[in-house]
């Protein structure tokens, strides 16, 4: 997908050359100025300043909020042509700040196969997603590639993994790859190791396993690292299916109201051409890129790192992956799994992407270089290893003290982790949604029922004074910013059940996760994530206050402005 991603930016900017008058007028399209003036009255302001204010009208001018008040005062000033919008009732709040995902996000599904279960999907079989890949087989050539993604095997009938050997059935003549909803692992048929020459005496590689049978011979089955031996065919999406799902992505976020998005590791063949289509003015959004440690070293060494950064591509800081996914049994954790991992033992807990010194080398060389790392951290032994790396980082450079380096989902940290990332100033950005749709498997499958309340410790976070934000990483799961405010304040599981409710937090501290917090977390505060003076008017409208809401997952988004400029209205779609 990159590498096609940066050869259709090529050809979409000779195209807008050589199309000349007609090429221009396309660019314009994309890079509509906003109106002189507009009013947003008659309706609460959710503000979401340092006291969480609550005004009652707003007006921008060009793409940035340039008052904030009473209707009285907001009116009185306002020039003669300003646009006037009558909130009629209905909220005016700050647009979601996507604090960790995967840009396209969701788009992915518009080309991809959608093995999700409920209460994503509708699969409920590996004899459904067999179905599925026969019917596409149906539609393609032999030997072109066939992708899925986010299957899961503890909501299958069978609760397993589809193997080499169910693909084959349905796809002997196809390629054909589909990726676990955790993200971290992939489940191969036989065509596709033939073609990555993958066999029995392929070694695992860092940080991965290729799962066995007794015999030793591959089943398919892909765990973290050794994953990517098939990342690019898999992701190897052409021209139109790219274009397809960045207006699929990019309508998603508009809908839900998120107005900057995240791509969560970019590596060397999609940041460039993310960066580029931010600057034309391509993408309707605002795209905040976390950059591949060891690529963003390498072009910072080069004085490039931060050439394509604008107000629409912001370059927050580095990615390292530390550990896998608990409910694909990879995340590291400090005490074995609750039901043993089939094939290994009691004692399994996981393991590292990183060993120690190599993690420590790739943390501090990233500080000296003044970038901020953010580390994906799922198990409580992964978060000790990234609290430890950040501890000799900040000895090595100093300088990097108060950058609040990141840890990325957080999911089982624990008590004195968070004590020590409140003294180390290091920010946990929690998968909270996990509640909802993994909390019952977790009790009863992965952590048992007195880790399981303990997943994403928001409110001990918060009590302790440790600031956070909330994200759903996306495409793991859709991207729907009330579903991870409601799971914030419910920690409802999708059986209905609460789990740790003396982790919820309140509906207000829950916004702020994806508002002004998020903001402040990429490196945005100054700019976004609350409705004040001075900031870019990144707005959204929705159908109802949120605070006197029956169920915060039935908030509609109605319309959507980025940099003042309406992206989204539900009454035009």
């Amino acid at each position: 997908m990159a590498r096609i991603l940066r050869g259709a930016l090529i050809l979409l900017i000779v195209v807008l050359v050589l199309a000349g008058a007609a090429g221009f007028a396309l660019y314009q399209s994309w890079n509509p100025a906003p109106p002189a003036a507009q009013v947003f009255y008659n309706g609460p302001v959710l503000t979401m300043n340092g006291t969480n204010d609550i005004a009652e009208a707003v007006l921008v001018e060009g793409g940035q909020i340039s008052l904030v008040g009473t209707q009285a005062e907001i009116v009185a000033a306002a020039p003669e042509n300003a646009i006037m919008h009558d909130l009629a009732g209905k909220a005016l709040l700050p647009g979601f700040i996507d604090a960790h995902g995967h840009y396209p996000g969701w788009g992915v599904m518009s080309v991809a196969l959608n093995l999700s279960s409920p209460p994503v999907g509708t699969v409920q079989s590996i004899d459904e997603i067999k179905a599925m890949i026969a019917a596409k087989v149906e539609t393609v050539s032999p030997g072109t590639w066939i992708v899925g993604m986010g299957y899961d095997d503890t909501l299958v009938a069978e609760m397993r993994h589809p193997t080499a050997a169910d693909i084959d059935e349905v796809a002997p003549e196809n390629p054909v790859g589909i990726i676990h909803v955790s993200g971290h692992m992939t489940v191969v048929n036989t065509r596709a190791m033939q073609e990555m020459a993958v066999t029995a005496d392929t070694l695992d590689p860092d940080g991965g396993e290729i799962v066995r049978d007794t015999a030793g011979q591959p089943t398919g089955l892909m765990k973290e690292t050794a994953s990517y031996i098939f990342r690019d065919k898999l992701l190897g999406f052409g021209p139109a299916d790219i274009a397809t799902l960045l207006r699929a992505g990019n309508q998603d976020y508009l809908t839900k109201g998120v107005t900057t998005a995240q791509n969560g590791l970019a590596n060397e063949a999609m940041f460039v051409p993310l960066g580029w289509l931010s600057r034309i003015g391509y993408m309707p959004i605002r795209i905040v890129s976390l950059v591949e440690a060891e690529y963003a070293l390498a072009l910072q060494q080069q004085g490039k790192l931060f050439d394509l950064e604008s107000d629409k591509y912001h370059i927050a800081g580095v990615k390292i992956v530390t550990d896998g996914s608990i409910q694909g049994y990879t995340g590291f954790l400090g005490k074995p799994y609750f039901v043993p991992h089939a094939g290994h033992g009691p004692d399994y807990r996981g393991y590292p992407i990183y060993q120690k010194d190599a993690l420590n080398d790739l943390v501090a060389r990233s500080m000296q270089a003044g970038l901020r790392p953010y580390m994906h951290g799922n198990g409580d032994a992964s978060i000790d290893m990234i609290l430890d790396a950040v501890e000799q980082g900040q000895a090595v450079a100093p300088k990097m003290r108060d950058a609040w380096p990141v840890i990325i989902h957080a999911q089982m940290m624990r008590s004195d982790q968070i004590a020590r990332a409140k003294t180390l100033s290091v920010s946990p950005s929690f998968f909270n949604a996990h509640v909802y749709y993994w909390g019952d498997r977790h009790r009863e499958i992965f952590m048992g029922p007195e880790r399981a309340a303990r997943m994403s410790p928001m409110n001990e976070a918060l009590q302790a004074q440790l600031p956070f934000t909330l994200h759903l990483d996306t495409p793991i799961v859709p991207m729907d910013p009330w579903v991870m405010v409601w799971s914030a304040v419910e920690r409802r599981t999708s059986s209905g059940q609460q789990l740790g409710p003396d982790q919820r937090i309140g509906l207000m501290q829950a916004i702020r996760g994806t508002t002004i917090d998020a903001a402040w977390q990429a490196g945005l505060g100054e700019k976004a994530g609350s409705i004040e003076q001075g900031k870019w008017a990144d707005l959204i409208i929705v159908d109802q206050d949120p605070r006197a809401a029956d169920d915060l997952r039935e908030i509609k988004t109605l319309s959507t402005f980025v940099g003042g400029v309406e992206q989204f209205n539900a009454a035009t779609q």
